[in-house]
């Protein structure tokens, strides 16, 4: 019976080493246990002159001792799968933080467009102000035309007297031609009389 049982827990080579490089993964003490179950499992070998009894009880604390190898090695497995997820979650973290600060930079760039746009807008606001001040003090387009309506009556008023004047200065001058072609008739006929005069 006792060989059965040895029998029944052989492991090869492969196995040892495969679980044994599973369980050092982490380095603390898992190497240190496996060479423990395995210096335990030579020495259970080696003891032909054990009873069944102590066979039994050395074969359970192997296999006690193994799922507890097997249960770290788990242990060790699990932790390294949250590592990866950790990892994972970093890295998707690092990729929304890289996202939010291009967002934040096209942000950025777009509201200093929109600053630009607001201080041109400002200042034409600013302009146009300045101009309906100037335009508020100036006369209303109908009283406008009133004035211009009766600036013009009053052009062609002077426009009128200016003719009237000229044809009146016209007759003066025609008169006073007139006055001094006689008046020089007068001259030489007195001239003439005072010459007969003087004769006699």
């Amino acid at each position: 019976m006792a060989n059965s049982a040895q029998e029944s827990i052989q492991i090869s080579d492969d196995e040892v080493f495969r679980r044994k490089l599973l369980m050092d993964g982490d380095g603390m003490g898992d190497e240190r246990r496996l060479t423990l179950l395995l210096r335990s499992f030579a020495n259970w070998c080696d003891n032909k002159y054990d009873s069944e009894e102590q066979i039994i009880l050395g074969y359970e604390g192997l296999i006690t001792s193994l799922e507890n190898c097997e249960l770290l090695m788990s242990k060790s497995h699990q932790a390294q799968l949250a590592n990866k997820r950790e990892i994972q979650n970093y890295e998707e973290l690092e990729c929304q933080i890289k996202r939010k600060i291009a967002e934040m930079q096209e942000s950025i760039l777009k509201k200093k467009e929109e600053l630009k746009e607001a201080k041109k807008i400002r200042e034409q606001k600013q302009k146009y102000d300045a101009l309906a001040k100037i335009i508020i003090k100036l006369p209303d387009r109908k009283e406008t035309e009133i004035k211009l309506k009766a600036l013009n009556e009053e052009i062609e008023d002077l426009a009128e007297s200016k003719k009237q004047l000229e044809s009146k200065l016209e007759t003066r001058h025609k008169e006073l031609r007139v006055l001094l072609s006689a008046a020089a008739s007068l001259k030489e006929t007195l001239k003439e009389e005072e010459s007969s005069t003087m004769m006699e």
